[in-house]
């Protein structure tokens, strides 16, 4: 059977990632030891999966609003609001 590796959501590292307990739900967390961070693999909100802010950019580029990419994306308003903020 082939295990697969996680890849760090933060810095797209294989090397050094190691499992780090579980989630309060159960989702296995990981741990990169390239940048110190913690990750899971699968979210249960989709906020917070890495492709939402590249889609909310992209979306914003393509002349929605706001409150269309919140209900084509399924998160929340304040979700969207966020990452227009730090995409500036």
């Amino acid at each position: 059977m082939r295990m697969l590796i996680p890849i760090c959501h933060h810095c797209n590292q294989t090397r050094g990632v190691k499992k780090h307990g579980k989630s309060k739900v159960g989702s296995q967390r990981y741990y990169c030891q390239e940048c110190k961070k913690t990750f899971l693999t699968k979210y249960i909100y989709k906020g917070n999966e890495a492709q939402i802010a590249r889609q909310v950019t992209r979306l914003i580029s393509q002349g929605n609003t706001p409150e269309m990419i919140s209900a084509v994306l399924q998160v929340g308003l304040p979700t969207v609001r966020h990452y227009l903020v730090s995409d500036k």
